[in-house]
């Protein structure tokens, strides 16, 4: 079956809204509350659960399969997963039931089914099913890489949650274990469709950790020079990871000053290399707003975590003029504040990057 939801951006985006409109449930199947409220699970509960379960599932993976039913497929899956009063047993039990069912629609020829195996792999927690999202990271199609990237985030979640309540330690190497593959798939020669960067930048938003906050750092930086490459490579998805990583680390305390350190330079160095742009007129008109956009992040971004850090002198004096500057297309002035003053701040203490790790 052709793929239909490979680039451009523009395809995928129109096939995911039509794929995953709202679609009436027809046959609707319900679990039964002493089976969701249950714990431990017993047999007879178990095999109730893979009874209810199968048909969906079976559906979901049909090689004939048609449109309609997927979306009925997928609801009913994820109504079972989801359940409010749900125990721990109970999603244990729901997920492991549809784990050892999946593949045929993890390996479906369609696109679409592949996806939507991803939507509910999501809102799966069980071991085996890590391994079916793998394959979906490794998938030809974008919007099938970028639910899986989703669904690696939650589950990164879900090892974390189990970790604080539990302390067992195999939990950390798992999720440590996820932010290097997150880290290796957005660092790759090869770089994946953007749609797919920006869930693995909020994968490690989401995350949190002093590792997590390590690769996304890194991965940032790396990204500069894929933008430095291509004036019009849209910002959409780092800009969004960006505005939530400046709330994490102006919230974190103490002030984590390695990560700001970090994260700073990959700020100014996104702001440098699109006051040049700018100046010298490199960015297409209809592109022009997302990369204005962008400098105001990085700007602020800088002010708060530098005010969090109590990094003296900062923000520069004309730094609450770079918006209406912006709007303004005074890059003149814009590339002094950033080039000249916000550089003169980095270089100092706390930060003390060098002029070689700022350039671009």
């Amino acid at each position: 079956m052709k793929n239909v939801l490979s680039r451009p951006l523009v395809a995928v985006v129109g096939s995911l809204l039509l794929v995953l409109s709202a679609t009436p449930a027809m046959g609707q199947r319900f679990m039964p509350q002493e089976i969701v409220q249950a714990d431990p699970i017993t047999e007879e509960m178990n095999d109730r659960i893979v009874a209810l379960v199968d048909p969906p599932v079976y559906d979901l993976g049909d090689p004939e399969v048609e449109a309609s039913k997927v979306t009925q497929a997928r609801d009913q899956l994820e109504n079972f997963l989801n359940q409010n009063t749900a125990t721990q047993a109970y999603r244990m039990a729901v997920s492991t039931a549809i784990s050892g069912r999946l593949g045929p629609a993890v390996d479906h020829e369609s696109p679409v089914v592949r996806m939507n195996a991803m939507i509910v792999l999501g809102d799966m927690i069980d071991e085996g099913s890590k391994a079916l999202i793998d394959k979906g990271l490794n998938d030809d199609n974008d919007a099938v890489k970028h639910w899986a990237m989703v669904a690696l985030g939650k589950r990164m979640q879900y090892w974390l949650n189990q970790l604080a309540q539990t302390g067992l330690r195999d939990l950390q190497g798992k999720v440590d274990a996820a932010i290097a593959q997150i880290e290796k798939q957005l660092l790759a020669q090869d770089p994946p469709h953007p749609i797919v960067v920006g869930a693995g930048l909020t994968a490690l938003v989401n995350t949190n950790t002093p590792l997590s906050r390590e690769a996304l750092i890194e991965v940032l930086n790396h990204r500069g020079a894929l933008h430095a490459a291509d004036p019009n490579l849209k910002y959409t998805a780092e800009r969004s990871a960006m505005e939530r990583f400046t709330g994490v680390l102006v919230g974190q305390v103490p002030p984590d000053v390695r990560s700001i350190k970090g994260y700073n330079r990959a700020l100014y160095r996104y702001a440098s290399l699109i006051v040049d742009q700018a100046q010298n007129n490199l960015i297409d008109a209809e592109l022009e707003n997302n990369a204005h956009a962008m400098l105001w992040v990085c700007l602020q971004g800088m002010a708060n975590t530098s005010a969090a850090a109590k990094a003296p002198d900062s923000p520069p004096a004309n730094h609450n003029q770079a918006r209406d500057w912006i709007n303004n297309a005074r890059w003149a002035e814009l590339k002094e504040l950033v080039n000249d003053d916000w550089s003169a701040i980095l270089q100092a203490a706390p930060f003390s990057l060098t002029e070689q790790q700022l350039a671009r």
